[in-house]
């Protein structure tokens, strides 16, 4: 695991190798693909499981029938999907009076709504406004929050609005100001079944999407080919940069025949229109091939072992240094195969060497990094059986000698997986460690005592 210098690469370069190597399933087995009374070669199977990825990956860009991504009906589900988590259900736009409602099927006599906030920016839903409608038409208002903030389900306050048996189809909430709108969960209870949901698993929509809008994991995507087209399009792009990149890298071989297939794939691209969506499907599988043929010719990428994290990631939508504050990690069990490994035979195979199982760690890994001499590892690690670092409204715990904490601290392992030790302690989150040329460790942590930035 000789660490090469420092090499003078593009940032692209390494991304578009990694993308195109990796992808985003790098653990992926054979069990992924099913049973086969004829189990294909190691070199098939390899194959099949990057192809797998690859499929996966368009069949999130291309979401919508139309080639668009994320629509009003996708993010608005979040919020009638059953799960109450305090995480993001929907999230509009900033825009005016944005809104988001949902269509309940028939008309019922309604006793309550219940609200769920999610965590972050409560404060926006201070002032919302929740209307009630019979055929989608008129509105009647129901309930004004008087900017009193409320909570969710697991601090159990959220926002109850009684009503006297009102009849209606459609509810809508809404804010009355330039705003992002954003829920975790919406109820809505009638007479006769009080206990039974009836927003639960309804068509709702939202008057705007945002870049933390998200479609539910069991979205069926269509995938036209002119949707397929615009990511082969892109994939085709990342390819020819990437070759070009690598033509002036040393020790790599002539790359004419690349650039002879990435000219014909593209003269194949302008007719995709035309193909059906087998077609273009089959198509964007050649274009990546070739992407993944070139970035396996760079000595950088192949010339020795990858080490990675095994880790799931914090679902939020809100501030991503919420990643690295282990606090937000209290909720759920840590992943059972999570710790850190070797990827042995990058490109070759997905054999991959245990070097910090959760055996050895029960609990979150962030942040790894690699010393100069590549002997020693080092990473952020929590236990989520440790005491909360924060209290009520984000306020930190003072510190108490001897108790264990919740938080990340840095951790260091020698490359064979020998002598793993803690090198911070306390209640406040250290991550991001960086090998300094003298032998020192920069990091950063919260334990100066301010807040993150958003």
């Amino acid at each position: 695991m000789k660490k090469p210098p420092r090499p003078r690469t593009t940032i692209l370069r390494h991304r578009l190798a990694i993308a195109a190597v990796c992808g985003s399933l790098p653990l992926a087995t054979a069990a992924d693909l099913g049973t086969d009374p004829h189990p294909p070669s190691p070199e098939t199977e390899y194959r099949q499981v990057i192809e797998a990825d690859w499929l996966q990956q368009l069949a999130r860009a291309c979401t919508n029938n139309d080639g668009s991504r994320i629509t009003p009906e996708m993010d608005a589900a979040g919020a009638c999907d059953g799960v109450k988590d305090e995480e993001t259900g929907f999230h509009t736009d900033r825009q005016e009076n944005p809104w988001w409602q949902v269509d309940l099927g028939k008309s019922a006599p309604l006793t309550r709504i219940v609200l769920h906030n999610a965590r972050d920016c409560r404060e926006r839903a201070r002032n919302l406004r929740i209307l009630v409608s019979e055929e989608g038409n008129t509105w009647q208002e129901v309930h004004r929050q008087d900017g009193r903030v409320f909570g969710g389900a697991t601090d159990g306050n959220p926002l109850v609005v009684p009503l006297q048996d009102k009849a209606a189809r459609f509810v809508r909430v809404t804010l009355p100001d330039t705003e992002y709108l954003h829920l975790n969960e919406v109820e809505v209870y009638a007479a006769g079944d009080p206990d039974r949901n009836l927003a639960l698993g309804k068509r709702a929509t939202q008057s705007s999407v945002s870049k933390w809008s998200t479609a539910p994991e069991d979205w069926q995507p269509g995938l036209r080919p002119e949707a397929v087209k615009v990511e082969a399009t892109k994939a085709l792009n990342r390819a020819e940069e990437l070759r070009v990149d690598l033509s002036g890298t040393p020790g790599v071989p002539d790359l004419h025949a690349e650039a002879a297939a990435l000219q014909a794939l593209r003269a194949e691209v302008g007719g995709v229109d035309a193909a059906d969506a087998d077609a273009a499907q089959a198509l964007y599988l050649r274009i990546r091939r070739v992407g993944r043929e070139l970035a396996l010719k760079n000595p950088l990428l192949i010339s020795q072992p990858i080490l990675f994290l095994m880790r799931p990631r914090y679902a939020g939508h809100g501030q991503m240094l919420y990643e690295y504050v282990g606090w937000f990690y209290r909720n759920g069990p840590p992943r059972s195969d999570a710790g850190v490994y070797v990827l042995e035979e990058p490109g070759r195979s997905m054999k991959t060497r245990t070097l910090v199982p959760n055996s050895a760690l029960q609990g979150h890994f962030v942040t790894l990094s690699l010393s100069y001499d590549a002997q020693k590892v080092y990473f952020a690690f929590a236990d989520p059986s440790g005491k909360p670092s924060y209290g009520p409204g984000f306020v930190p715990v003072p510190e108490e000698p001897g108790v264990k904490y919740g938080s990340f601290h840095l951790m260091e392992v020698n490359a064979d997986g020998s002598q793993l030790r803690q090198l911070t302690d306390g209640p406040r989150d250290d991550f991001d460690p960086c090998p300094l040329p003298d032998g020192g460790i920069a990091f950063m942590s919260t334990r100066r005592g301010g807040k993150n930035r958003c």
